[in-house]
C-alpha cells in the first residue's frame, strides 16, 4: 500500500469571521442557490475574480524551490482569472511555511482571518519529491476555495471503515474524529454544480485495501477536465459572468 502523507484541511478559527471575510472579499460568496460551489454552511470562500493574490514564504527557501512552486501553480493560473505574485516580505494573502511535517491549507478566503505571521498553507513536500507538483496543485486548490473531491456527496465510496480508521491511526496518528472529517464524511451540498470526479487533483488516493477490495483511485497528479472547468467557472475572465452568484 502506498504511504503518501494525506492532506488535512485547516478549519477556520471563527465561523463568523470566516463568513464576513468571504462576503467582504467577494459578495457572490453569500450565494445559497442550487449552483452553490462550496455549500459548507451557506457561503463560499472564493476570491474575487481578477484580483491579485500575494504569496509569501515564512521561511527562507531556495530559488529552486520557488521556481518549482511557481511552475506548479501555473497550471491553475492558465484557467483561473487570478494573478499570483510571490513577495519576499510584507503583507500577503497566502502565507506558506515549509517548516512542517504535514501538507495542509486553509480554504480560500479563510486566509484573510489569520494574522500575517501565521501560515495559511503548510508544505512538507520538497522539489525532489516525486509528487511535489501534484501536492502543490492540491494545496493551492484549497487556497483557491476548493474542497476534497472524495467527500463529494455523490462519491459513494465503499469504505471499509474499520480498516480506514486503523490505517490512518497507524500511519499518521489520526484519531477517529479526524478521519471522519477528512476521509469519510461527505460535505453537505458541496460542489453540486459538477458531477463527482475520480480524476480530480483534489481527490485522495484510495487504495482498494481500504474499500471493498475492488474500488480504488490512483494518485491523481494533474488537473482533470472538471478541475479546469471548475477553475474557469469560479474565476471567469468576465468577473460578472458568475453562474452561481445570488441574483
Amino acid at each position: 500500500m502506498k504511504n503518501a502523507k494525506p492532506c488535512s484541511v485547516i478549519p477556520p478559527k471563527d465561523q463568523l469571521a470566516s463568513y464576513k471575510a468571504a462576503i467582504t472579499e467577494n459578495p457572490n460568496n453569500a450565494s445559497n442557490n442550487e449552483l452553490s460551489i462550496l455549500a459548507v454552511g451557506d457561503y463560499q470562500k472564493l476570491w474575487k475574480p481578477g484580483r491579485e493574490l500575494k504569496i509569501r514564504f515564512l521561511e527562507d527557501v531556495s530559488s529552486s524551490f520557488v521556481r518549482a512552486f511557481s511552475q506548479a501553480i501555473t497550471h491553475w493560473i492558465k484557467h483561473a482569472n487570478l494573478k499570483f505574485v510571490i513577495v519576499p516580505k510584507g503583507d500577503a494573502d497566502i502565507r506558506i511555511t515549509t517548516d512542517s511535517e504535514h501538507n495542509k491549507s486553509l480554504i480560500g478566503t479563510d486566509a484573510l482571518t489569520f494574522d500575517q505571521n501565521e501560515a495559511t498553507m503548510y508544505l512538507e513536500t520538497t522539489p525532489s519529491d516525486e509528487y511535489f507538483e501534484s501536492t502543490v496543485l492540491h494545496e493551492m486548490g484549497h487556497a483557491l476555495g476548493y474542497l476534497h473531491e472524495h467527500l463529494h456527496q455523490d462519491a459513494t465510496i465503499p469504505w471499509n471503515r474499520e480498516k480506514v480508521y486503523e490505517h490512518y491511526f497507524e500511519n499518521y496518528g489520526w484519531d477517529k474524529q479526524r478521519v471522519d472529517e477528512n476521509v469519510l464524511t461527505p460535505y453537505s451540498g458541496a460542489i453540486v454544480d459538477t458531477e463527482y470526479d475520480k480524476n480530480s487533483i483534489m481527490h485522495y488516493e484510495v487504495d482498494k485495501e481500504l474499500t471493498d477490495g475492488v474500488w480504488e483511485v490512483g494518485k491523481n497528479t494533474v488537473l482533470s477536465e472538471l478541475d479546469i472547468k471548475m477553475a474557469k467557472r469560479t474565476y471567469p475572465e468576465d468577473p460578472d459572468d458568475v453562474p452561481w452568484k445570488n441574483v
